[in-house]
């Protein structure tokens, strides 16, 4: 007597393939609350063409290097401090109604990011929202919650961004104004032309066709084999009908 042979349905085949890609999907940002050493390519100065000193609700600085100008914005004035990566509220401290670092104009994405938050005595937390576009010019959004604050000023964070994602605004955001200034901004892995990732829009990718994101190939390869079991199934019953 033979075994009757066990047969996977298309609609079961496709549920295992998405289950094996949605497992092995991982995020392309990463927020690190205790980065080690090492630092992104560029500081941030207030000073240079571009920049916007303040007293304002948005300063911007202008990255060493490159010349890349990037806006911090909150709902109380601030103050860049000329020729150091330090922006300050006026009058300090800031970060209840959320602090933003983006690009002037979205005129260029970055790949790294690493600052110093000084906070009052007793310190408190924050939320940080990073928002970034894949290699495929698909929205990425990363947030840490309730990162703690230490009242003596050594509070650094680093966001970075890898496999051609970029990341295109930082959202900072405390309960109670708790931020006496914001120090130490440094930025790397800066591309001209904004918005989009590697071959996406704003600013064009040079002509260069993208290669196919992983979760893309893992879905043809699902369709892919619902296909040939759809095909496997009707040549069995053809040949069961003929037996």
């Amino acid at each position: 007597m033979k075994a009757a042979a066990m047969t996977v349905s298309p609609a079961v085949t496709v549920c295992l393939v998405l289950s094996a890609w949605n497992g092995l999907a991982l995020g392309d940002i990463t927020i690190d609350p205790t980065p080690g050493g090492g630092n992104p390519a560029e500081n941030l100065l207030f000073q240079g063409a571009g920049v916007v000193n303040g007293p304002a609700t948005t300063v911007t600085g202008r990255t060493n290097t490159s010349g890349a100008l990037l806006d911090v914005t909150s709902n109380v004035d601030l103050i860049g401090d000329g020729g150091q990566a330090t922006v300050e509220g006026n009058p300090s401290p800031f970060g209840d109604g959320g602090v933003t670092l983006v690009p002037n104009n979205n005129s260029f994405t970055f790949t790294d990011l690493k600052f110093n938050i000084d906070a009052i005595p007793g310190g408190g937390s924050v939320d940080i929202t990073v928002q970034g576009l894949d290699s495929g010019g698909n929205p990425e959004v990363e947030t840490l919650l309730n990162a703690s604050l230490s009242g003596n000023g050594q509070n650094f964070f680093r966001i970075m961004a890898t496999n051609g994602t970029v990341i295109t605004n930082v959202l900072l955001n405390t309960v109670g104004d708790i931020i006496d200034s914001i120090t130490q901004i440094r930025l790397g892995g800066i591309v001209f032309g904004g918005g989009g990732g590697v071959g996406g829009g704003g600013g064009g990718g040079g002509g260069t066709t993208p290669a196919p994101e992983p979760s893309g190939l893992l879905i043809w390869s699902a369709i892919g084999l619902v296909a040939g079991s759809s095909t496997y199934l009707q040549r069995r019953r053809r040949g069961a009908s003929k037996g």
